[in-house]
């Protein structure tokens, strides 16, 4: 049965890179004056790769940890009241922490259509949950697992360690687009690294504690929160 979980994260995955276009291509990171052989390259073979080696290392991983992230106990309530509740204060924390800090929209100068951020939710809550819980705090934790066992306490403390340095790569792999700014300063380069790492550490716990589908949907939601709701 998870053969078929990951069959369908992946085209999944596949279909939330699409998604992030129209978005991209507002912000002007993203052009169709490319070769169609590039754009194909770009599109349908870059993500197919990097999500299937991603989840087939999962795959391999993840049943020699002590991980559930498929587990369906309580499934409605775990995912839409949790995760929920979960979403919108992560999407309204960072909301505040934004404009308290930063005082400004995430884009400066860019006012984009809704629907165009819904879009960007879905690779949120699909994509990035895949890569950086169901993927690369599975693999960090699996070596901590490895390393030092279980016992006692130890458990909780290399599950923590493994969200704090999934944070860290959470929030830096989320600079890149901001950096392609020119109004992004330290400072902002700054909180945007912070809140993004605090809003990856309540996705982390989410991911362990409940399920890798309360975390996505988690995330979906404080991305329509941020980018649709109060983006405006």
């Amino acid at each position: 049965m998870h053969k078929r979980i990951y069959l369908c994260l992946w085209l999944f995955c596949i279909v939330g890179t699409w998604a992030l276009l129209p978005y991209l291509y507002r912000l002007g990171l993203f052009h169709l004056d490319v070769p169609l052989w590039r754009l194909a390259l770009g599109l349908i073979v870059e993500p197919a790769l990097l999500f299937g080696v991603a989840l087939w290392i999962s795959y391999k991983i993840v049943p020699k940890t002590d991980l559930q992230p498929f587990r369906a106990d309580h499934f409605r309530r775990e995912v839409f009241l949790d995760g929920t509740i979960a979403g919108v204060c992560v999407g309204i924390g960072i909301y505040v922490f934004d404009q308290i800090f930063v005082r400004g929209h995430p884009w400066p100068g860019y006012y984009p259509i809704a629907w165009e951020n819904v879009l960007p939710s879905l690779y949120g809550g699909i994509n990035e949950e895949v890569l950086m819980r169901l993927f690369f705090f599975s693999v960090v934790y699996f070596i901590f697992f490895k390393i030092f066992g279980i016992e006692g306490r130890r458990r909780s403390y290399l599950l923590w360690t493994t969200n704090v340095i999934v944070a860290f790569a959470f929030g830096a792999a989320h600079l890149p687009a901001l950096l392609s700014m020119e109004s992004a300063g330290a400072a902002e380069i700054y909180w945007k690294l912070l809140y993004n790492g605090v809003a990856s550490l309540a996705f982390g716990w989410l991911y362990w504690s409940r399920s890798l589908w309360v975390a996505m949907w988690a995330h979906f939601v404080a991305d329509l929160i941020i980018h649709v709701f109060l983006s405006f």
